[in-house]
């Protein structure tokens, strides 16, 4: 999959009021809400 949590992190920055992971997913190609949905959940964030 060509997303990580760096570009996540990019598009919450630059969201300016919706926020969701639909959103995101219409906005990159080839990649699904649940495909994003699947990587966050299973990151480690070093907490």
């Amino acid at each position: 999959m060509n997303f990580s949590y760096i570009r996540y992190c990019q598009y919450l920055i630059s969201s300016q009021n919706n926020y969701t992971l639909t959103n995101l997913a219409d906005h990159l190609e080839k990649i699904s809400h649940d495909q994003i949905n699947r990587y966050l959940k299973n990151i480690d964030l070093g907490t």
